[in-house]
């Protein structure tokens, strides 16, 4: 652990390790350690203790370590997730080659492991299409037995990955010599590839080869050719002494040849402590890697030798730093460490003694290095106390790309016309690649652009990453839909008649503006100063543009007859508030008369109606023979209203000018005098 949240720590992990560089292998940190508090936690990388943790510093095996003396501050859980692969599923033209260290696996391992492992290759790696493998163990792994075949553990591994969702993997590697590669006693642990040919990848067979047979490189007319395939590389030579021997394999993919090579140096078991009492530490087990790597970089440059073009991967478990002297051999050898394009801080694939750091490598030659395009370390074990693996696997994608991308067009587009100059369109072209996702699209016109009324050929093209390039073409065509606004129409228009037959109303002509057009002439109708009938009238208005396309607006002209509205419309006998009372048999004169501009109008069909109200009811009484006369010599309307035979009780009169205005009044008629 770091002390104080990992302020003085050196150089970070994005998920709260501390990471090993060449002259920093953090001294910062300190272990916990049981004895006095018995109960150590178990945590994952970022987990932390807040608070004070009080004990007594201790030195023991090359280490300092705190042994807590009080009861430890609860552990905090950052709640770390296990990774999956960063890429996308890959296109058809991509190969995604994996290496993973599985942990001593034998077929007599439970069936737990298995499956984990399986897990991770499905859900965490996405299936890559070759995975090469270390520590797979013989089928009864360390019984000392004398077997060293190891088909059972890779086919249950297989059937594993089935099970878990992921394809048929087929497998191949060498058998070991019993106890000469290291590792736990008599599980003769060695390197394999599983790989998957559903998607193109296919193995070159060249069979014939045995635990002590050395692979060759074979020139063929230009062509590097592996003897074996598989094959081990230089099984008996002294730098492989209980060691893993490299396999060399050929495989092939949409025509490409990938000379891929799998390894598991020696490990650095034997190395003085990092802050033991000899500085600095002498580190012996590299002595072996050295010769490990120069042993792989030769037959590595015997490759390019013949083929600078040659795509060769060399991955595997070197158990050495990004920094190392083994590494730096291969990398002589004219190979590239992925792990090096990385962020620095995201560099590691395993964690010792809290340190984080590279221990398993993929490395590519420049021809292959042109045609990867990912390169990522999928943490999922080192960093957790629970594990399937002490091995964080490292995924890198590669592309052999001659297909174009794919453009997705919207197809002819018909927009409308925002002015007379025609109208801004955007529009949406894109292009996926199956090797590069989503690319650039150049369109001409581009989106965006003012484009006229009529139509406008529009032509766009994408091109991938490799220069395969492709190319659409559509029509968008600006059109004018839009009928013209109409401005300044009335809400209404009144008037009173100025005779039987109604008023001539003047109102203002609206106006209308078009987008395309601009001022749009307008027309009504009834027009006005039209002479306009009483009640009410609906005028419309028009405006239509070039295109054809028309817009209309109503209002409503109401010509009404000049006249009180209240009560006091009826003249004497009738009283304005209702309370007039009559003797049934009377004659009662019923009389109104026009005011202001229907003053004098002598022609008015005005009609009256009488209804006696019974239990809320209106019945009927008069709507016969009901018409007003006019009386010339006093300018007003007379109804001589005869109520004989009429029973008594309340009574509704109401008169109707036919200009829709409701005039209307309650009387009383009484019982006749005995």
């Amino acid at each position: 652990m770091v002390g104080d949240g990992g302020a003085r720590a050196g150089l970070r992990t994005p998920r709260g390790g501390v990471l090993i560089q060449p002259d920093d292998f953090n001294p910062e940190r300190v272990f916990l350690a049981s004895g006095i508090v018995r109960e150590i936690p178990m945590a994952n990388v970022g987990d932390s203790l807040p608070g004070e943790i009080l004990g007594v510093m201790d030195y023991t095996f090359g280490n300092f370590k705190l042994v807590p003396t009080e009861p430890l501050p609860a552990l905090d859980r950052t709640g770390v997730e296990r990774e999956t692969v960063s890429f996308l599923a890959p296109g058809p033209a991509e190969i995604d080659i994996a290496s993973f260290n599985v942990e001593n696996l034998d077929f007599l391992d439970a069936q737990a492991k298995f499956d984990e492992l399986a897990a991770i290759v499905v859900d965490r790696l996405r299936s890559p299409d070759i995975l090469a493998l270390e520590e797979i163990q013989d089928n009864d792994g360390p019984a000392n037995s004398g077997v060293v075949d190891a088909a059972l553990t890779f086919n249950r591994f297989i059937e594993a990955i089935a099970g878990a969702g992921g394809p048929s993997y087929e497998f191949r590697s060498i058998d070991p010599e019993n106890n000469r590669d290291g590792g736990e006693q008599s599980g003769n642990i060695r390197v394999g590839f599983l790989f998957r040919t559903d998607r193109g990848v296919a193995f070159v067979d060249r069979p014939g080869a045995g635990a002590r047979t050395p692979n060759a490189v074979i020139d063929d007319a230009g062509v590097p050719v592996l003897a074996f395939s598989p094959g081990r590389i230089d099984p008996t030579s002294a730098a492989f002494n209980s060691s893993r021997k490299p396999l060399a394999a050929e495989f092939t993919f949409r025509g490409q040849t990938l000379f891929v090579i799998a390894n598991h140096f020696n490990s650095k078991g034997g190395d003085q402590p990092l802050f033991g009492r000899f500085q600095p530490p002498t580190l012996t087990s590299e002595v072996q890697r050295r010769a490990q790597a120069e042993v792989v970089a030769g037959f590595v440059s015997q490759i390019l030798a013949i083929d600078a073009g040659a795509d060769v991967i060399v991955l595997g478990d070197l158990n050495d730093f990004q920094f190392s002297a083994p590494v730096a051999i291969l990398k002589a050898a004219g190979l590239t460490a992925l792990i090096e394009t990385l962020p620095e801080t995201e560099r590691y694939s395993y964690v010792f003694e809290g340190n984080s750091q590279v221990l398993d490598h993929v490395l590519v030659s420049a021809d292959a290095l042109a045609h990867e395009v990912g390169f990522d370390v999928v943490h999922v074990n080192a960093e957790f106390a629970v594990q399937a693996s002490d091995h964080d696997p490292g995924v890198a994608r590669f592309s052999f790309d001659t297909v174009a991308p794919v453009l997705s067009s919207p197809g002819d587009i018909v927009a409308e016309a925002a002015g007379p100059d025609g109208a801004t369109v955007d529009f949406t072209v894109t292009a996926i690649d199956d090797v590069d996702g989503a690319v650039p699209v150049s369109c001409t016109p581009a989106s965006g652009s003012r484009f006229p009324l009529g139509a406008t050929a529009v032509a766009c093209s994408a091109e991938d990453s490799h220069g395969n390039r492709a190319e659409t073409s559509f029509a968008l065509t600006v059109v004018d839909t839009t009928p013209p606004v109409l401005a300044g129409v009335p809400d209404a228009a009144r008037a009173f008649a100025t005779s039987s037959r109604g008023a001539r109303v003047s109102y203002a002509t609206p106006g209308a503006t078009d987008l395309v057009d601009g001022a749009t002439a307008a027309t009504c109708s009834p027009a006005s100063g039209t002479r306009f009938a009483p009640g009410e009238t609906v005028v419309t208005c028009a405006a239509a543009d070039r295109a054809g396309n028309r817009a209309t607006q109503s209002f409503t002209v109401v010509v009404t007859f000049s006249a009180p509205l209240d009560g006091s419309f009826y003249l004497a006998p009738i009283k304005p508030d209702g309370s007039a009372e009559f003797r049934v048999g009377s004659i009662i004169p019923v009389r109104f008369r026009l005011t202001g501009p229907s003053a004098g109008i002598p022609d008015l069909r005005a009609r009256l109606f009488v209804y006696r109200i019974e239990n809320g009811e209106l019945v009927p009484v008069l709507r016969r023979h009901n018409q007003y006369l006019h009386d010339f010599l006093h300018d007003r309307y007379v109804y001589p209203l005869v109520t004989l035979f009429w029973r008594p009780g309340t009574y509704l009169l109401r008169t109707e000018l036919g200009d829709g205005v409701d005039h209307s009044i309650q009387i009383r008629l009484t019982p006749p005098p005995d």
